[in-house]
């Protein structure tokens, strides 16, 4: 997505990581159950998950 400097790679999984955290944090605040709260670790996962999925059949590993 970003080629293959590693200056860049870890600059964009930098700001892209804690975009998601931040972003999941923001979904878990406004979700707040009678139960409880979601962690936030759910919500990352559920938003990774598929990504991953998606780029690991992009990739030539597949």
């Amino acid at each position: 997505l970003v080629g293959h400097s590693h200056r860049s790679l870890v600059i964009a999984t930098a700001l892209s990581g804690s975009a998601l955290l931040v972003w999941a944090e923001a979904v878990v605040a406004e979700l707040r159950f009678s139960t409880g709260q979601i962690p936030v670790g759910v919500v990352t996962a559920l938003i990774g998950g598929p990504i991953f999925i998606v780029l690991f059949r992009r990739s030539d590993m597949a």
